[in-house]
């Protein structure tokens, strides 16, 4: 089973960064991962993110920095577990490395769980999302190497709403029409990977603080904060990484029956 993680930390990070010794143990705790095959990717993300929202046919977007705070996402990872206890256990010993917060342990859609519709046609958005994940899982590594120059990365957290935590299932228009983006974003070169993230029903979310771990199993009642999907992103500016936020937030909502959605967009560090 695949998850993804999400890092909240108790704590803004000191201007001077961590630790050489903290970045030591942190070092050995990734290459046990890798080796093991647990981590998928991983990369932290920075204070340059936007807040990017879809409402009535109209979009918004609001620039970060925003005031820190322990709602703001500042690492994730994709993880290989072969159960959600597993994956939890996994987040408590990267916690006990990074410090004091919270992540967030959720579940990935795979497109086995996606009902084949008998409309289906070959060449459709089923046949390109496999070859969109053969391509993205063919890196060997799940360190990413630095951009190329102009370049920079970006994700795009799309936040879930009353549709995706009742695990509805996307149309087919929304399929289709977010499978075309996907692909005239590869075909460009701007993409690295997106995901559908299952409801919070099926995650949970582990907390470190003074030495004390606790766990709670999903659902949780603040969609508003709960992400529902992301896409990485090596694009040439924010500006350009804000520009696919908005297609995707209102393909999102023209298809549903919410009448408002939103995108945070973040750098990769």
């Amino acid at each position: 089973m695949r998850f993804m993680s999400v890092y909240k930390p108790e704590k803004k990070a000191p201007p001077t960064g961590p630790a050489p010794d903290h970045m030591a143990e942190m070092g050995k705790f990734m290459a046990e991962m890798i080796e093991s095959g647990t981590l998928l990717s991983t990369g932290a993300l920075s204070g340059n993110r936007a807040a990017v929202r879809y409402e009535d046919g109209q979009h918004t977007v609001i620039d970060g920095p925003f005031a820190e705070s322990k709602e703001l996402v500042a690492g994730f990872a994709l993880l290989r577990y072969a159960s959600k206890a597993e994956a939890v256990e996994g987040v408590k010993r990267f916690l006990a490395v990074a410090g004091d917060g919270e992540a967030e342990v959720r579940e990935l859609f795979d497109t086995e769980d996606f009902p084949v519709d008998p409309a289906e046609q070959p060449g459709g958005w089923r046949e390109n999302e496999e070859k969109f994940r053969a391509a993205a899982g063919a890196r060997k590594s799940p360190m990413l190497p630095p951009a190329p120059p102009g370049k920079q990365r970006f994700m795009a957290l799309i936040k879930a709403d009353k549709n995706t935590e009742s695990n509805a299932m996307p149309s087919e228009a929304v399929l289709t029409e977010m499978g075309a983006l996907m692909e005239e974003y590869t075909r460009a070169g701007k993409i690295l990977g997106g995901e559908g993230l299952k409801p919070s029903a099926r995650g949970a979310r582990v907390r470190l603080s003074e030495g004390k771990f606790t766990v709670t199993d999903g659902p949780f009642a603040e969609s508003k904060e709960l992400i529902a999907g992301f896409s990485t992103l090596e694009v040439g500016s924010k500006e350009e990484a804000v520009e696919f936020a908005k297609r995707m937030i209102e393909i999102h909502v023209r298809h549903s029956d919410v009448r408002r959605g939103e995108v945070e967009v973040l750098q990769v560090m």
